[in-house]
């Protein structure tokens, strides 16, 4: 069981959270899978120069969201991502001005293995800086560490019900978790999480979902995830986007213009354009590129 961050500092406009009470946001259901709009105006993007400074950006966000729960309420309850975040996060681990002891930290999403597997994001996060977090007195809500995706999504629904709600407060109207800040990573596909395109699940309404399928090697894989309609309760939500490789040499410039952008797109064909009006993208000059200047608040030349 784990704690920490810090506010988003420019962007989202908070609503009161009455300690258990939070004010509705509109759900995504089988009834609401609706299309993604246009970027509203309650969207932000935060454009750095490249994947070093976003993480820096994301370890600055994480301290003021931490620094605001607390003094409102004592505590900060915040989800992270693995992949490429963790190397982002590790920017943190000396951190000794963060009031770890009085921060709980979940996971978006996390494969159902043994906790010391080489895939267990819990155990790639120990030596970077989820160690360190955990001696200055973070809790953090750990899986089972079994390969039964039901039952480690029944459990872990459990774990973080059974957390007081001044810790972490529940929507009124569908008692989902509203974590004070969610860190969620997006793949190309539009994942965010382990919520795949064309899944059922894009429109789960319970807060964690059992996901199995294949993985890119051909073997059975199961993972717990939180539900889009989870990330979407977060008191704030940041995506983060960075990075490009060989094999990808737009990085995730695409799947930005779909997510933020495209018209057509919908929760089960491109997960992460659910988040596009509840969540702040903080992404890097590679992976806006080619999004317009209605989206990024630039002027681009012709």
């Amino acid at each position: 069981m784990t704690h920490s961050l810090r506010n988003l500092c420019f962007i989202l406009s908070f609503t009161s959270v009455a300690l258990a009470l939070v004010t509705p946001r509109r759900p995504i259901s089988a009834a609401n899978l609706h299309r993604a709009s246009s970027l509203s105006s309650s969207s932000s993007v935060r454009i750095e120069a490249d994947e070093p400074s976003v993480g820096v950006a994301l370890c600055e966000i994480i301290r003021d969201a931490c620094q605001e729960s607390v003094t409102e309420k004592g505590a900060f309850s915040f989800a992270i991502s693995g992949g490429s975040m963790l190397k982002m996060l590790a920017n943190l681990a000396d951190a000794e001005d963060v009031p770890w002891n009085k921060c709980s930290m979940a996971f978006v999403s996390h494969r159902c293995v043994p906790l010391d597997d080489a895939g267990a994001t819990y155990g790639k996060a120990l030596p970077l800086f989820l160690g360190a977090w955990i001696s200055r007195g973070l809790e953090v809500i750990v899986p089972l560490g079994s390969t039964d995706s039901e039952a480690e999504a029944d459990s872990y629904e459990a774990a973080l019900a059974a957390l007081p709600p001044r810790v972490l407060a529940r929507r009124s109207d569908s008692s989902l978790p509203v974590f004070d800040l969610t860190l969620i990573g997006v793949g190309r596909d539009g994942h965010v999480g382990s919520i795949y395109p064309d899944m059922d699940d894009t429109a789960a309404t319970r807060a964690v979902v059992p996901v199995t399928g294949v993985d890119g090697m051909g073997q059975l894989s199961t993972k717990i995830s939180l539900s889009l309609a989870a990330m979407r309760a977060s008191r704030r939500a940041v995506v983060a986007c960075a990075g490009k490789s060989p094999k990808a040499p737009l990085g995730k410039a695409e799947a930005m213009v779909r997510a933020l952008e495209g018209t057509d797109e919908t929760p089960r064909s491109f997960p992460a354009s659910a988040l596009r009006d509840t969540a702040t993208w903080l992404l890097d000059e590679d992976s806006a590129v080619l999004l317009s200047g209605t989206t990024t608040g630039r002027v681009r030349d012709p």
